[in-house]
């Protein structure tokens, strides 16, 4: 059974990115564990604390998302991933390189919709146009 559309999109925006789910989660633990604490431990704060920092600095997961919904309407149009499209997305309009999360957003669409050979492309690709280092799955 295929997992539809809008429930993958759900978990790309929740889960996708493995740096936010770990924001999320830390977060999550965190604020339980104050609420929940008559004192609540020092490492529960610091936890709350650094998830909130750290999820603001990378918005979240939204960049993965809107990247990912981006991809997903560009391969549905052409069945593959343009080059052009590869360097827009990798390339703000000012010239500095955006982070994974969109890259990981890319990732994921050409493995949702596209076969092992769009994902050939997006690695070759990846490496020719990025200098990201951080791995996709």
């Amino acid at each position: 059974m295929a997992i539809s559309e809008n429930v993958y999109s759900k978990y790309v925006f929740l889960a996708g990115d493995r740096v936010n789910l770990a924001c999320k989660l830390g977060f999550l633990w965190g604020v339980t564990s104050i609420f929940t604490e008559d004192t609540p431990s020092s490492m529960s704060l610091l936890a709350t604390m650094f998830s909130v920092g750290l999820g603001a600095l990378t918005s979240y997961g939204i960049g993965t998302y809107k990247a990912y919904k981006k991809t997903s309407e560009h391969i549905n149009e052409l069945g593959r991933i343009d080059e052009r499209f590869f360097r827009t997305i990798v390339k703000k309009e000012d010239g500095y390189i955006v982070g994974a999360c969109q890259i990981q957003g890319m990732y994921l669409a050409a493995k949702r919709h596209g076969s092992n050979e769009m994902i050939s492309d997006f690695y070759r690709m990846k490496k020719e146009f990025t200098k990201n280092i951080v791995p996709n799955f």
